[in-house]
């Protein structure tokens, strides 16, 4: 993976770089690479929470399930819609 979130984003720029010239291609800018690399940072940080958030209300469901509680599903499609947002 070229876009490793332990470094910083200059060497994502030069690891896409050189990739891009053994391709022929030209080496993208890096106001145009940090731009895309923020935006897809965020959604994956995002859709990290939201399976975080799935797990928790899978985990509570499963908790109240074993204990002999009543599960309500629509309670549960709640939570699962409004996860991530």
């Amino acid at each position: 993976m070229l876009d490793d979130l332990g470094q910083p984003m200059a060497e994502t720029c030069r690891r896409v770089g050189v990739v891009a010239e053994s391709l022929g291609l030209f080496r993208p800018s890096y106001p145009h690479l940090r731009r895309f690399l923020v935006e897809r940072r965020e959604e994956e940080k995002a859709a990290r929470e939201r399976r975080r958030e799935l797990l928790q209300i899978a985990a509570d469901a499963y908790l109240d399930a074993m204990r002999g509680f009543r599960v309500n599903a629509y309670e549960v499609a709640a939570r699962i819609a409004e996860a991530g947002h």
